[in-house]
C-alpha cells in the first residue's frame, strides 16, 4: 500500500499535489478494514459475541457489507495509478517488509510489557518472519505489474474490455458459484474452482489481486468515460450492491450449514462491483487538495499493521449487545481512535526511518528495472 502511494504521486498530472478525493477514499477504506476486524469472530469478536437476529446483528451485517470492499479497493487504486509505468524499484517492497517486521516486534514487546510477562527469544525471532498475506501478495503484484501493463498496452480498447469480462467470469463468477455449491452441499467440491484445487481461497489469492489490478488499470484506460458517469448513479449502485450482499450474507446465516462465507469473499462479483462503484464515486468528487487529508492518508499502511492488536483494548464484548445507537457510536469511535493512534505511530516511524532510508539509498544503488520494449529495439537497431 505504501509503495502504491509513492507510485501514484509520480503518475498524477501534478506531482506536487495529491488527489485528496482518492486520499480520503484511502482513509475511509482503512477505517473499513478496522470495522471488518471489529466484526471478525477471531479478532475483534463482533460476530461471535452479538446476539443473533438482534438489531445490532443486522447492523453488523450492513457494516460488513459496506467495509468488505476495502482490500479490493487498495489493489484497484494501485492498478489505476500504476498501469502506465513500466519501472519498478526493488527498494519499495523491501521497505514494506521492513515495516512489517518493525511493527510486529514493536507490538509484541508492547503486549509483553502491558501483560507483565517476560520476553520470549523464540517469539522475537519468529516475528522476524514477515508473514502478512496482504503485503506478500501486494509485493508479488507490484513486481510483475510492469509486464501486465505491457500486455494491456498492446491490446486495443475492445480487447481490454473482453479481457476484463473474461477474467470476471473465470476468476470471480465461477469460483463464487462453486463456493455457493459447497455451502449448499455441506462439503467442498475439490478441483472444481478455477482458482485452485481447494477452492477460491475466499479471494485471499494472487489471482484476485491481479484481477483487481487489471480492473483498476481498465478504469484508468477509460477514465474519460468514468468521469462522465453520474455520482448519484455510482452512489445508488454501491448502496444496491451493499443491500444485495447483506441479503446474501443473511441467507448464508439462516440456510447454509457449511463454512458460509461466499457473500463476504473478496472475489465475489457483488464485492468487486461495489468496489468499482465506490471508486468511481470518489474519483468523480471535486475535492480541493487538503493537507490534513493527505497527511492522514499516509498512515494507512501503518494502521493496517497495528489496528488488530489494539482492538482488544476497546471492550467490544461490552458494546455489541447494547442499545443500537451506542453500538454504532462505539464502532465508529473505535475505528477513528485506532486510526489516530496509528497515525501518531506512523509519524514516529517516519521521523526515524526517512533519514535512514535516505542514507541507505545514497550509499547503495538499489536495483530498478524497466521493461520498456523500446530500449530493446534500440539496442537491436544499433547492432
Amino acid at each position: 500500500m505504501a509503495a502504491a502511494q509513492r507510485s501514484e504521486k509520480a503518475l498524477t498530472a501534478k506531482p506536487q499535489t495529491r488527489a485528496s478525493n482518492i486520499e480520503l477514499l484511502r482513509i475511509l477504506t482503512m477505517l473499513g478494514v478496522i470495522v471488518l476486524h471489529y466484526n471478525n469472530a477471531g479478532i475483534g469478536g463482533g460476530f461471535a459475541l452479538v446476539e443473533k437476529n438482534s438489531l445490532n446483528f443486522y447492523i453488523m451485517h450492513i457494516f460488513e457489507s459496506i467495509s468488505i470492499v476495502a482490500v479490493d479497493l487498495f489493489v484497484l487504486i494501485s492498478g489505476f495509478f500504476m498501469c502506465r509505468s513500466t519501472k519498478r524499484d526493488i527498494f519499495k517492497p523491501l521497505s514494506l517488509i521492513f515495516q512489517v517486521i518493525v511493527f510486529k516486534e514493536l507490538i509484541y514487546i508492547l503486549s509483553v510489557l502491558l501483560s507483565g510477562k517476560s520476553i520470549s527469544l523464540k517469539a522475537v525471532l519468529l516475528d522476524l518472519v514477515p508473514n502478512n498475506y496482504f503485503v506478500i501478495l501486494y509485493i508479488a503484484v507490484y513486481l510483475v505489474s510492469p509486464f501486465i501493463n505491457l500486455l494491456l498496452e498492446a491490446l486495443d480498447g475492445r480487447n481490454r474490455k473482453r479481457l476484463v469480462i473474461l477474467l470476471m467470469i473465470v476468476f470471480s463468477l465461477e469460483p463464487t458459484v462453486v463456493d455457493m455449491l459447497n455451502e449448499i452441499r455441506g462439503e467442498t467440491f475439490h478441483g472444481l474452482s478455477t482458482v485452485g484445487a481447494y477452492g477460491s481461497q475466499w479471494g485471499y489469492s494472487a489471482v484476485n489481486f491481479i484481477l483487481m489490478y487489471i480492473i483498476g488499470a481498465y478504469l484508468r484506460y477509460n477514465e474519460d468515460k468514468i468521469k462522465s458517469f453520474p455520482k448519484w448513479k455510482a452512489g445508488l449502485g454501491f448502496i444496491a450492491f451493499v443491500a444485495a450482499d447483506t441479503v446474501w450474507s443473511l441467507v448464508n446465516e439462516h440456510f447454509t450449514i457449511y463454512d458460509a462465507r461466499s457473500a463476504y469473499e473478496y472475489c465475489n462479483p457483488l464485492v468487486i462491483g461495489g468496489t468499482v462503484l465506490i471508486f468511481v464515486l470518489f474519483h468523480n468528487m471535486q475535492i480541493r487538495s487538503s493537507r490534513i487529508i493527505n497527511l492522514l492518508a499516509k498512515a494507512s499502511f501503518t494502521v493496517y499493521l497495528t489496528h488488530a492488536a489494539m482492538l482488544k483494548y476497546f471492550r467490544i464484548a461490552g458494546h455489541v449487545n447494547r442499545n443500537a445507537a451506542v453500538y454504532v457510536l462505539h464502532v465508529l469511535a473505535t475505528a477513528a481512535a485506532i486510526y489516530l493512534v496509528s497515525w501518531v505511530m506512523f509519524i514516529c516511524y517516519d521521523l526515524v526511518t526517512r533519514p535512514l532510508f535516505g542514507f541507505v539509498r545514497s550509499k547503495i544503488h538499489f536495483y530498478e528495472y524497466d521493461v520498456k520494449p523500446e530500449e530493446k529495439n534500440n539496442k537491436r537497431n544499433k547492432k
